[in-house]
Formats: structure tokens, sequence, C-alpha cells
């Protein structure tokens, strides 16, 4: 299964998911990949404070560019999960779970751990069900 991550900016939620899933998937026609709904023009990096609490669970977010949705991603998809709980999105007749992950601001690297934990814990359910 391909499995597409979503969120607002694909520099968080969704990179999050990404990297956890790669690591712990074991099968190896379950693949996945990240995108965003906009680009933050500002900021085309992924956080420090991301990387460090990632790099401290063992897990690496190999690509750190953000990328924006396109309609290849859509249709590459078999299925699509929308991280975030603060886009909107229609990908067409795709089909999408919701996750509804809060974003939150790069200083607070408390709620970073426990948007990451949060996350950690969907994508290890979602490999279950697989």
């Amino acid at each position: 299964m391909k499995i597409l991550f979503v969120c607002k900016y694909n520099r968080f939620r969704s990179k999050v998911a990404e990297a956890i899933f790669n690591k712990l998937n074991k099968k190896k026609e379950n693949i996945t990949r990240s995108r965003g709904i906009i680009l933050d023009e500002k900021r085309h990096y992924i956080e420090k404070n991301v990387l460090a609490v990632m790099k401290n669970k063992d897990y690496e977010i190999k690509n750190q560019k953000p990328l924006r949705i396109c309609e290849r991603a859509i249709k590459w998809a078999d299925k699509i999960i929308v991280v975030a709980d603060n886009v909107e999105y229609d990908f067409g007749k795709k089909e999408v779970e919701v996750w509804k992950i809060e974003d939150c601001d790069a200083s607070e690297k408390e709620k970073i751990k426990m948007i990451i934990e949060q996350i950690e814990n969907k994508v290890k359910a979602l490999i279950e069900s697989l």
C-alpha cells in the first residue's frame, strides 16, 4: 500500500509520521511519502526541536525539504492520511483518513514531544492494521 501523509506545511506532523512509518514498517510493499497543503515561504526546513526530539526517540527525518502536495502525489497514493487539524483539502475520490493532530510553536519542546508520541501511537496502530 502506498500511503501519503499530509499536513499544512510538510515541516512537522507529516514528516514525523513518514519517518516513524519508514522505521517501524517491516512490509516492503507498504511505502510512504509526505506532503504539505501549502509551503511556508519563509521556512523551508524542519525545526531543530523537532529533529532533536525525533533523534532522541531514534528516528531520523531523512528528506528535510518540505514538499507541496500535487496531483501526481495524490494519484500515487492508495491512501491519504491527513495528520493535521488545521487544513482544508479535497483529494477527489481517494481514501482519506483524518487524524486531527494539532500543531504547536517550534519553541514548545514538551508539546512537540507529546505530538510526536501521539503520531507514533497512530502510526503503530496503522502498521498493525496493514
